[in-house]
């Protein structure tokens, strides 16, 4: 098109806009005029709706989002269990490790048996200070069934059987053994060492302890690992938002690490707090679920406690074997009359050293068992605590390393976060070539359809344009006509148009 030849108005054919924007808009072509309709640039898309863009351009890009991070609030928070308490011995490369710590620089040992010595020293003092007055629970055994279950073991010592001697000399030693229950009952905090029959006993078999908090908190534990998922899914949806509005390489990692921390968190908050019940909007009470079970804890904590630990073979064994043995004898040494040698008395501190401690089903066990009812009289205790003396049972596991918990479940969810990024990053790129590829397509198109209409445009101008000049020329040539005529041979003349 020859634009000497051509000379549109200025208002004309080409005063308005021929292309648009690849994802703005589209040229709007005037059926039959010929004419491009201008572009109205569109407003700039609010945030949900550059999420409803996205999302529904590559869906695939977003949905494993939430479902991952459910996932990694699920495997994080079961990590973290599993942590607290395994493995029982420390496992990894011994570069560097730090005494009644669960880490090292290349290990991990559980917290519970890590740090055994000092949670069974809270557990003593717990027990001793709150639930059980020791000289009130000794004195229920009965001085005259303590000497008769003992009779048999003192005269094995220091009678030979026959000659009738075990039997004259059963009132002289059943009276000796009486005073000397009596004698142990007065002093018995100078003899027993609870804390280090507890202490020692949960040193010298770690899983005591592991499987004390494990019975004791199998709801909370299990209500720690079940949460992640869920408190994961929720995250993870404000996770998948926020990857959708700021796609950059640092927010799914970041993310993940904030999943991760918050699952922990959140769950550990749940199971200890609010310590006092506590009412919202007048209908609901709310309360740390650890403390709900106060009853349930209470029976569970007692039955394993009193089985495991504090059993009178134990304890008897704590009496003549431990930091009391020495009070133990001087005690036979006085309650038995000065004319016995004192080699008679060390045959029966041997005999009772040797057998009470190993023997679990003595007649003496049996009955103290029975007599001191250790089991009964933690739970009466134990149900009669504050919440706030309550929640010092099982909160002591959490609160030894808690932090540490709660950073390995955001290091893990950080990795997690990573490994999401990585594969929506591969679907983003895929829907971005896609998206291109389509927009480059419509923009030929557009285009095309705009060149082609131009074109009709500047062909009908064409002709209108030859037409009117047509016409105007005939009109010059008239009067030339009527002044020439016809020629000669009676031809007309006609005008040559250029």
């Amino acid at each position: 098109l020859n634009s000497s030849e051509l000379a549109p108005p200025a208002d004309g054919l080409f005063s308005r806009s021929t292309t648009s924007r690849s994802l703005g808009g589209a040229a709007d072509i005037g059926a039959g005029s010929g004419e491009i309709a201008a572009v109205v640039p569109e407003r700039e898309d609010g945030a949900w709706r550059t999420v409803q863009k996205r999302f529904c351009a590559n869906p695939w890009a977003y949905i494993p989002i939430p479902i991952i991070a459910g996932l990694v609030g699920y495997i994080t928070n079961w990590m973290a269990v599993q942590m607290i308490f395994y493995p029982i011995q420390w496992r990894g490369i011994p570069i560097k490790v730090w005494k009644d710590n669960p880490f090292g620089i290349l290990g991990w040992q559980g917290i519970v048996p890590a740090k055994t010595a000092k949670m069974s020293r809270r557990i003593v003092e717990m027990v001793t200070t709150q639930l059980i007055d020791v000289p009130e629970v000794f004195g229920r055994l009965t001085p005259r069934r303590v000497s008769k279950h003992l009779l048999p073991l003192v005269q094995d010592s220091v009678i030979p059987k026959g000659l009738g001697l075990r039997f004259l000399s059963a009132p002289f030693l059943s009276h000796i053994l009486r005073k000397c229950t009596r004698d142990l009952q007065k002093n018995i905090e100078s003899i027993l060492n609870l804390k280090e029959l507890v202490v020692g006993e949960m040193m010298k078999d770690r899983t005591i302890l592991v499987d004390l908090f494990r019975k004791v908190g199998h709801k909370e534990l299990k209500f720690l690992a079940d949460s992640g998922l869920f408190f994961g899914f929720i995250l993870g949806v404000f996770q998948m938002l926020a990857w959708i509005l700021f796609p950059a390489q640092w927010t799914l990692p970041v993310g993940g690490a904030v999943v991760g921390y918050l699952t922990n968190w959140i769950a550990l908050k749940m199971i200890f707090e609010p310590v006092t019940p506590v009412k919202i909007l007048g209908l609901f009470e709310f309360q740390g679920m650890f403390l709900k079970r106060q009853s349930e804890v209470s029976i569970a904590f007692s039955e394993h406690l009193s089985k495991a630990v504090l059993t009178s073979q134990k304890m008897w064994g704590n009496m003549l074997l431990g930091s009391g043995g020495s009070s133990f004898f001087t005690l036979l040494r006085r309650n038995v009359p000065w004319f016995l040698p004192t080699a008679l008395i060390s045959s029966i501190f041997r005999s009772l050293k040797k057998v009470l401690p190993n023997t679990p089903g003595h007649d003496i066990h049996k009955y103290a068992d029975t007599a001191l009812a250790m089991k009964q009289t933690l739970i009466e205790k134990m149900e009669l605590m504050t919440p706030q003396e309550f929640e010092g049972v099982l909160h002591p596991i959490f609160q030894e390393d808690e932090l540490t918990l709660i950073i390995a479940g955001a290091v893990l969810g950080a990795l997690a976060g990573a490994a999401q990024q990585a594969i929506g990053a591969k679907f983003e790129k895929k829907a971005l070539e896609k998206e291109q590829a389509a927009s480059a397509a419509a923009s030929s198109d557009h285009l095309g359809a705009a060149a082609a209409a131009a074109s009709s445009a500047a062909s009908a101008s064409s002709m209108e344009y030859k037409v009117a000049s047509a016409v105007g020329e005939d009109e010059d040539l008239k009067p030339a006509k009527d002044q020439f005529g016809e020629n000669q041979e009676g031809e007309e003349h006609t005008p040559q148009l250029h």
